[in-house]
């Protein structure tokens, strides 16, 4: 589902007109914005609108903010400035791209937290790439940092 379309299926199932939705949602400069606006970003003509705002539609909406910011495509604040380094954010998102993926495993083969990316080990270490290792697979001529 699209940012558009989760935008407009949440505003129904709260049973909210466009002009009511809208009316909840203020500018950075101040004023709600448009049903037309908000139509707008539900069609797919615009896309997500600033950080602020997209922290209204959530709290509106009653849709965590974090998936919000998913769907549009980015960081949250928060995470943006963490001060974390390289191998840090590579292995969050390698393991994020592992919990995601889960749900096309079948249920046996299913498992908690990252995994080795040649086995179903625990990871051991990460390589520049975000790429995750065991013990075994581990490259002898990598630079690699713990996990």
């Amino acid at each position: 589902m699209t940012f558009g379309e989760t935008i407009r299926a949440r505003r129904h199932a709260r049973g909210l007109s466009l002009q009511a939705a809208a009316a909840g949602i203020f500018k950075p400069a101040g004023g709600a914005i448009s049903a037309q606006y908000l139509h707008d970003i539900e069609a797919g003509h615009r896309g997500p609108p600033a950080n602020a705002m997209l922290a209204q539609l959530a709290e509106l909406l009653y849709v965590s903010p974090d998936y919000l910011h998913f769907l549009a495509g980015r960081m949250p604040d928060d995470l943006l400035h963490t001060g974390a380094a390289e191998c840090q954010i590579l292995a969050a998102l390698s393991a994020l791209r592992v919990r995601l993926n889960d749900g096309d495993r079948p249920a046996a083969a299913s498992h908690n937290g990252p995994r080795c990316m040649h086995c179903e080990q625990p990871p051991y270490g990460v390589d520049v790439h975000g790429r995750l290792y065991c013990r075994e697979h581990l490259p002898p001529d990598k630079v690699l940092l713990r996990v």
